[in-house]
């Protein structure tokens, strides 16, 4: 089991497995966040229930992102529906020794759509 906090506390995850591999994505909106993606099994990941709870859509309506309205650390996304049923979380939320020896990817949301390496 890994757990994951927004600064405040308000937000929380918890999810039993680490992801294979962490993700950092090139598209406009998660290189302006510095996020580290995993992909997580949304039907066996807990989220806080949290009046601080917010959501970005983007444009395309494909994606929301969640974060805290208190302190502002973005806790994960989840597609919407219609567009499959996937959740990766933001693992900068994790205590770091928990993540470190997790290989992290840089994927290419801005251009090719793969992994770079």
């Amino acid at each position: 089991m890994i757990d994951g906090a927004c600064h405040c506390g308000a937000l929380s995850w918890r999810t039993p497995h680490l992801p294979e591999h962490l993700a950092r994505c090139t598209c406009s909106v998660c290189r302006r966040y510095g996020a580290l993606w995993g992909e997580v099994d949304p039907a066996a990941t807990e989220l806080s229930k949290s009046n601080q709870a917010r959501e970005y859509l983007t444009g395309d309506k494909m994606l929301a992102f969640v974060f805290c309205g208190r302190c502002g650390n973005l806790s994960h996304w989840r597609s919407l529906p219609g567009h499959g049923d996937r959740m990766k979380l933001n693992f900068r939320l994790a205590d770091p020794e928990r993540i470190r020896d997790l290989h992290v990817r840089t994927f290419d949301g801005a251009d090719t759509w793969r992994y770079l390496d």
